[in-house]
């Protein structure tokens, strides 16, 4: 979230625009659930421990709420790019894009989809206007705006 903007995915099973994330899994901290769900809703990647412990020191952010075994946390966009940066020192590339994307715009429009994405599109949304949004998404965009 970002003012009223939020990056969201097009998630083609519930036909809305959602969250990027996922559930925390066992013996997981929410901060490593929230780097790994985003590197591989958002890259279609795996990212080892030591990509996620990078992002943990690298970013900070408000401690995160839980819904539903789903966390919600407030990155800047632009930190989104910084991941990118991380997943290129370590070698890393995409299936989801010919090359890693270096900017927001690239991050969005060069994305390649394909059956087996969770995620297929993304794009930046003004939730206030609540287009076809997840309720979820919703709730935890209002939630971040009176709790900031």
């Amino acid at each position: 979230v970002q003012g009223s903007t939020v990056l969201a995915g097009y998630n083609p099973k519930h036909k809305l625009w959602s969250g990027i994330g996922g559930k925390i899994q066992p013996n997981e901290t929410i901060k490593e659930a929230a780097y790994r769900e985003t590197i591989e809703e958002l890259f279609g990647l795996t990212p080892s421990d030591a990509i996620i412990e990078e992002c943990i020191q690298t970013f900070e952010f408000k401690e995160p709420f839980v819904r539903n075994n789903y966390a919600f946390i407030q990155l800047p966009i632009e930190s989104f790019i910084h991941i990118i940066y991380i997943l290129k020192a370590y070698n890393y590339t995409s299936p989801y894009y010919n090359h890693l994307p270096t900017t927001l715009s690239e991050l969005v429009h060069q994305r390649k989809t394909g059956p087996e994405q969770e995620i297929t599109d993304l794009k930046l949304i003004d939730y206030k206007n609540k287009n076809n949004l997840s309720q979820e998404l919703l709730d935890d965009c209002i939630y971040y705006e009176n709790n900031r």
